[in-house]
């Protein structure tokens, strides 16, 4: 299975460039999986009032392409409701269609989510290819149980992590991200908003990280790294540490 890490920096309020920079990556690319960050097909700092049509027709847009190319892609973006707007991460897989709305949302500076958005509950998994994979957005990385869950109850083999991290954070995600991997013996593929947007910098540094904790590939500018994820690997690291098997909980 190979998964490419996008690393792209989102034009604001701009979906349809957005998407363009997906469907120029897919066909670009020699990949399973496309993984963009939080909230790219908006940039994380959007105007509802701009963008809610344009998400909308994004939508059909990927998900075709996902089915003509056979091929996974998790991107960030809103989700509008009647109760509200939810932080959603997105995979369109081979036509289908799978959204996870954050359930972590921060309220500390520089954050207000819980004043845009409205919480998730419900942990959500797709299988692609023979591997599990599941979603999470960026705050959810500080909560060990979600990624449990998918490990543990869900059968997943890959957590998925998109993420709008500033460099105030990088050190404690990169702390955590090494644990989440060997706690639950899976793969991390975490991809963070890079750059400068609307006074808030953020740092890059997607990676992923083998089921033992290694970080395997590391992206330090924008661009796109595909590596390949095998499930020989996961087997081995569950031989060694059978955390999932010695869980009680």
């Amino acid at each position: 299975m190979r998964i490419a890490l996008c690393q792209r920096i989102p034009i604001h309020n701009s979906v349809q460039d957005n998407v363009g920079t997906i469907l120029t990556d897919v066909r670009d690319n020699e990949a399973d999986i496309f993984v963009y960050p939080e909230l790219f097909l908006t940039g994380y700092f959007f105007d509802p009032t701009i963008v809610r049509d344009d998400v909308e027709k994004a939508m059909e847009s990927l998900r075709s392409i996902s089915e003509e190319m056979d091929v996974a892609i998790v991107t960030g973006a809103p989700e509008f409701t009647d109760c509200g707007i939810h932080n959603c991460a997105f995979a369109f897989v081979s036509g289908r269609t799978y959204t996870y709305r954050k359930i972590h949302l921060p309220n500390f500076p520089p954050f207000d989510e819980k004043e845009r958005f409205i919480p998730g509950s419900e942990p959500i998994v797709f299988e692609h290819k023979g591997f599990i994979c599941g979603l999470s957005i960026c705050y959810d990385i500080f909560f060990p149980e979600l990624m449990k869950h998918h490990a543990l109850k869900m059968n997943a083999d890959v957590n998925i992590c998109i993420s709008a991290s500033p460099v105030t954070s990088r050190v404690a995600f990169e702390r955590v991200l090494p644990a989440r991997a060997v706690e639950n013996t899976t793969y991390v593929a975490f991809v963070n908003n890079i750059g400068p947007m609307d006074g808030m910098e953020f740092f890059g540094g997607s990676r992923l990280l083998a089921p033992n904790g290694d970080g395997i590939l590391t992206l330090d500018e924008p661009g796109t790294g595909v590596i390949t994820m095998d499930k020989n690997t996961l087997e081995k690291a569950r031989e060694m540490r059978p955390v999932l098997k010695d869980s009680i909980f």
